[in-house]
């Protein structure tokens, strides 16, 4: 039960909320969600949308980028996008508009989005002021690495 009780909690976190029931009497599931009290309701802790439901539990990510920590406070409190001055280190190989890891130095997963550049070119772009990404690249897509609307931050 306690590893029930976990997956409903990491599930709630993440915006959905869940039902734990029978699965040997028959009609538990259809009488629970007819209102019957059947099981134990875990609600969602947080309204997510289906977006960032889905960039929360989309699978593995392809890669890491390890921001500073005033880039984690900014995405913490002001909900702000992942500007490239807030990359300290870029890990594994990805392509533009894949699932990464945002972490701080330690390792610690903050949460994951979709990088609107690549491995090689967020490696060019550590450090650097949005600013200056047409000179670097050639080319400017985006001001952030990772935008708000593509961003699912993990609980504290």
């Amino acid at each position: 039960m306690t590893s029930k009780l976990e997956a409903a909690r990491l599930a709630s976190k993440a915006g959905i909320g869940v039902l734990i029931t029978s699965g040997h009497l028959p009609g538990a599931l259809v009488a629970a969600l007819g209102g019957e009290d059947r099981g134990t309701y875990v609600p969602p802790a947080q309204r997510r949308s289906a977006h960032r439901r889905q960039i929360a539990s989309g699978g593995p990510a392809r890669g890491g980028l390890i921001v500073n920590e005033g880039a984690i406070a900014a995405l913490r409190e002001r909900k702000a996008s992942l500007l490239p001055i807030g990359l300290v280190r870029v890990d594994g190989e990805f392509a533009r508009g894949e699932l990464v890891e945002l972490r701080d130095g330690s390792g610690r997963v903050h949460g994951r989005g979709l990088v609107n550049y690549s491995s090689e070119e967020c490696r060019r772009l550590v450090g650097r002021h949005s600013s200056e990404i047409a000179s670097i690249l050639g080319f400017c897509g985006y001001d952030a690495v990772v935008g708000r609307d593509n961003l699912a931050l993990s609980e504290v």
